[in-house]
């Protein structure tokens, strides 16, 4: 396999990159924001200008709040504004997915399918049009995972010295956002120091060290310079950090309706297990979008997995992306405090890989028939599914059931309806 990505690899994954935009942005403009895209965007404002990480997730990092207040004061509090940030990394998530996964299993075709199977989720899309950063979170930490496998895959090691960096910096933006890139940059500077183990290369290790250590702690403590704009120093700092990880561990919420729906390990075995939004616009009409994924796709991901375990010349292949697969959604189902859909967006892109590979292994064993049959299948479910995702599912009474399965709720007229 050539290092570089060829010109049909690079035509087709822009290609599906393009539907990835288009499914996120289609009919943005027509869906009131919800209570939390408000807060976004006044959260913002107070931390950036006064240094006050509330009203929204103030048990979260702070990155967000500098990117969406420089996002609103170019575009105001349109959508622009307060999603636009949101909707460029959904987007972007489902290139770097494709390039990632066909440097990880060293397959064009693997990495295609993977970033189809992104571009079409249903979770993906519903967080990529909302102004909360999970899906900023998940770009720079895939970001950081596809620099990993570039630098592991490298024939000339002295690409290090950038792609290793470069890491780093994706690492630590990606956790000042939200801490989904930890446990995937503390496998990653594992795997970085066993490279430069066997190797014997030292200058290497400590490349890995540098970069995958103080320059993320670095870029994580700048983002803080407007708290401690407000006259505090790095002990109080420290023991801020100390209970915002209290309270990530420990944030619950009564389990009623879709809020029971908070065990990561459902995910790929439950279909339409999911999550909810919503927003009423000035007329009093309910928009609801339901983040739930294809289970077509999701309950696949499973299977593909123990095929991937249990095959030896697949298990080769899929090393990496099984790895953080696991450092990206074990610990998720194996957390105390209850975990929702909106976290899944982390895990999908390493799902996807691991079930793009499989398919393109059975295509290669069985046929590409099978393959098209599988992708043309998953794309009208998808696009049928589709208007839970972007604030119309209480527009089709064929997604009734799946509204009700997610939440219980009193759907309204429809003269409410929109």
């Amino acid at each position: 396999m050539r290092t570089l990505p060829g010109k049909r690899f690079i035509t087709i994954l822009a290609l599906i990159t393009v539907l990835g935009a288009v499914l996120r942005i289609a009919w943005i403009g027509s869906q009131p924001p919800t209570a939390d895209d408000a807060q976004v965007a006044w959260t913002a404002w107070l931390y950036t200008l006064h240094g006050q990480a509330w009203p929204t997730m103030a048990h979260h990092p702070v990155l967000r709040n500098l990117t969406v207040f420089v996002t609103t004061q170019l575009f105001g509090g349109s959508v622009l504004g307060v999603k636009g940030l949101s909707l460029l990394f959904g987007t972007l998530i489902v290139a770097v997915t494709g390039l990632l996964v066909r440097r990880a299993s060293r397959d064009d075709r693997a990495g295609l399918i993977a970033a189809f199977l992104v571009a079409l989720d249903g979770v993906q899309i519903v967080y990529s049009r909302q102004g909360i950063n999970d899906v900023h979170a998940v770009f720079f930490a895939v970001l950081g995972t596809w620099l990993t496998v570039e630098a592991l895959r490298a024939e000339d090691t002295r690409s290090w010295r950038w792609f290793v960096p470069l890491a780093g910096l994706s690492f630590g933006l990606g956790a000042a956002e939200k801490f989904y890139a930890v446990p995937l940059a503390a496998l990653a500077v594992a795997l970085l120091l066993y490279s430069a183990w066997k190797r014997r290369n030292v200058a290497d290790g400590l490349v890995a060290v540098v970069s995958l250590g103080p320059l993320p702690f670095l870029i994580y403590l700048l983002t803080y310079i407007p708290w401690f704009g407000r006259g505090y120093d790095l002990s109080e700092w420290a023991r801020y950090q100390a209970s915002l990880v209290d309270a990530m561990s420990t944030f619950s919420r009564p389990a009623v309706g879709f809020r029971a729906n908070n065990k990561a390990m459902w995910w790929f075995l439950r279909p339409f297990y999911g999550h909810d939004e919503v927003a009423i616009n000035a007329s009093h009409q309910v928009y609801l979008s339901v983040a739930v994924g294809n289970p077509l796709v999701w309950l696949a991901v499973l299977p593909a997995l123990g095929y991937s375990l249990l095959s030896a010349e697949q298990r080769r292949r899929d090393t990496l992306l099984l790895l953080f697969f696991s450092a990206a959604y074990l610990p998720l189902v194996f957390t105390s405090r209850p975990i929702w859909a909106l976290s899944a967006t982390a895990v999908i892109p390493f799902a996807a890989g691991i079930l793009g590979s499989v398919i393109s292994a059975l295509s290669r064993r069985f046929g590409r028939r099978v393959m098209w049959a599988y992708g043309s299948i998953v794309l009208v479910t998808s696009l049928l599914l589709y208007p839970l995702a972007i604030g119309r599912a209480l527009d089709f009474a064929y997604l009734r059931p799946i509204v009700t399965q997610v939440g219980d709720y009193l759907i309204p007229s429809d003269d409410t309806v929109r």
